[in-house]
């Protein structure tokens, strides 16, 4: 009896995840969530908590217990 009402819970939510998906219209976009990503780096950069060596698109992260 436990092994099918897993079975059944299991299918139940499956297909309820799959329909929240196909119908949620405020999903972001790749581009959306590569901005939102490159504007947290930026201001983790500018507060001191992640340190960069180099500028431009030369510019990149490194440790932050090194120099």
């Amino acid at each position: 009896m436990d092994t099918t009402q897993f079975i059944i819970t299991s299918i139940v939510f499956t297909i309820a995840g799959y329909l929240m998906a196909k119908t949620d219209k405020t999903k972001a976009s790749l581009s959306e969530t590569k901005r939102i990503t490159q504007q947290t780096i930026n201001t983790l950069i500018n507060m001191g908590y992640v340190k960069t060596r180099g500028t431009g698109a030369e510019q990149e992260l490194v440790r932050y217990d090194e120099e």
